[in-house]
């Protein structure tokens, strides 16, 4: 896969998260994902998408895979002290 592509993706789900246009964010993060596997800035994003669409199933998946793929991050370690 063209590395290229995927950050297009990547950097279209933000831009369509920040216009607050939270399903084509999703389309865009989910085909990231597809396209790159499931790294850390994608699950934050996701996180955050899902989060704003209330899908509070997905966030808690992303949640599990983020710590459990990079347990040592910022990001896991708040989780971590969120519950």
């Amino acid at each position: 896969m063209n590395p290229e592509y995927s950050l297009a993706l990547y950097e279209t789900a933000k831009i369509r998260y920040a216009k607050g246009e939270m399903m084509s964010a999703r389309a865009y993060i989910e085909r990231y994902f597809s396209a790159e596997g499931k790294t850390l800035a994608g699950l934050e994003l996701a996180i955050k998408i899902e989060t704003a669409l209330q899908s509070y199933d997905l966030v808690e998946e992303y949640q599990l895979q983020l710590t459990r793929s990079f347990p040592f991050s910022a990001a896991a370690e708040k989780i971590k002290h969120n519950y």
